[in-house]
């Protein structure tokens, strides 16, 4: 009689990093950094490292992330114990990445493959991506439709188009992730307010403030001051506060190099009139609205098939801010509003589509970034209009406010409500966990 000879059992991939502890904690911390360097925020990261470590066999896990470094403890089944720190030196927005190492965070915990293929893929996703000429088409979209969304003429927006493409050549040849973003938003400030002021005085536009308000509203630090809200609230305060402090270090920044270039340009005139938003028909409004935040959107690198769920944002925010400004809510009301809505919708894409809700948050409050009472603010200091300076100032107190205060409103609900049905459904598995054992006991 004939034996079968069995067959080797086959090794599972999975198995694989059971030998290779200290290289699956380098990935993963690896993958933290690279996260913070994208614009997560702290909790976002602390939590992703977590998941990974856990689904590789840690049975704790201690991790500690800030802007400027993650540290990681962890306990693993075998009882041997791991710490692992790494620096983090400069970071900016990529949000397409974010979402790419989103992506490669469920991959790791669903399928749990060994630490060779985990640093191939974050090598893969490392490769550096260059903007394509066709993110220079829409940073020039950005600049024409903003300039007409301030009240700008065509002669304003086509120098504003102008803008876009100097902004895309400065983040395309000249910007790193080891270049210092203070230095860096402060030499590109002076030097966009030069060459928009320039173009101005060579009859090429008619506005000047105008075109510098669309300069402004593409180095607001819009990402520093979203996250620092979010970092706070999950009880992050030092890097709420590293985030907020950076948040004001680059608009001091930015102050400074469109100050400098005034002073350069001998261009200190009187107060500039503020925007009449209601000489512009609401549907043209909603309109400019989707179209600067479909620009923006490719600007901050989020990728090209999440743009219409974020222009969708920028038209839900600009439609809340005029719904309640037609009540005559004010301008504190009409920008919380228009953030709490915003704050609401970013959750619910984010679970919608599986991705970070700063994908879909950043877009969204573009529309309110108040660039226009930035600009009217500094051209009243610099002019020495006290009057202007101080109702614009008091203006851009309230956007601020009212935009932190509605995403901190709908961050506080959106986590309780995520917190209670949690625990409902962890109350309800063990309520039917019971009720079977109790049915099996009577049986018997």
């Amino acid at each position: 009689m004939r034996h079968r000879e069995r067959s080797k059992p086959k090794e599972c991939k999975t198995t694989h990093y059971r030998n290779n502890l200290d290289e699956i904690m380098d990935c993963t911390m690896e993958l933290g950094q690279l996260m913070i360097r994208c614009g997560a925020e702290a909790q976002r990261v602390e939590d992703t490292m977590t998941r990974i470590l856990t689904a590789y066999g840690a049975v704790k896990t201690e991790i500690f992330a800030i802007s400027s470094m993650v540290l990681a403890t962890v306990t693993w089944e075998s009882g041997e114990i791991t710490t692992q720190s790494k620096r983090i030196s400069g970071y900016g927005v990529d949000l397409a990445r974010l979402e790419k190492l989103n992506d490669l965070a469920r991959h790791l915990t669903a399928w749990k493959p060994a630490a060779d293929q985990f640093r191939e893929q974050l090598t893969v996703i490392q490769k550096p991506g260059n903007k394509d000429w066709i993110s220079c088409f829409f940073d020039m979209l950005s600049g024409f439709v903003w300039c007409l969304f301030f009240g700008g003429d065509m002669m304003d927006a086509g120098v504003g188009a102008v803008m876009g493409l100097i902004i895309f050549l400065f983040e395309k040849y000249l910007r790193t992730q080891k270049s210092n973003t203070i230095i860096y938003t402060l030499l590109s400030c002076f030097a966009t307010g030069l060459i928009g002021l320039s173009l101005v005085k060579l009859g090429l536009g008619h506005h000047e403030d105008k075109v510098i308000i669309v300069c402004v509203m593409f180095f607001i630090p819009t990402l520093a001051l979203c996250n620092a809200v979010k970092d706070m609230l999950n009880s992050d305060i030092i890097t709420g506060l590293y985030r907020f402090t950076e948040a004001l270090l680059i608009t001091t920044a930015m102050t400074t190099g469109f100050f400098f270039a005034r002073v350069f340009m001998g261009d200190l005139r009187d107060a500039v009139p503020g925007i009449q938003m209601n000489a512009i028909h609401f549907s043209v409004q909603i309109l400019l609205a989707a179209l600067g935040t479909l620009g923006f959107s490719d600007f901050f690198g989020i990728e090209r098939r999440r743009l219409l769920q974020a222009t969708i944002g920028g038209i839900i925010a600009w439609s809340v801010f005029l719904l309640i400004d037609h009540l005559n809510g004010g301008l504190f009301f009409c920008n919380a509003g228009a953030a709490l809505v915003i704050g609401f919708w970013s959750e619910f894409a984010a679970r919608r589509w599986k991705a970070p809700s700063n994908i879909f948050l950043i877009p969204a409050v573009i529309p309110l970034l108040p660039g226009a009472l930035f600009y009217r603010t500094l051209n009243g200091i610099i002019t020495g209009s006290a009057s202007q300076a101080y109702t614009a100032g008091t203006d851009l107190a309230l956007t601020v406010a009212g935009i932190e205060i509605g995403f901190l409103t709908a961050f506080v609900f959106t986590y309780w409500a995520i917190g209670f049905f949690r625990e409902a459904a962890h109350n309800i598995s063990v309520l039917s966990k019971a009720r079977r054992i109790r049915k099996i006991r009577r049986k018997k």
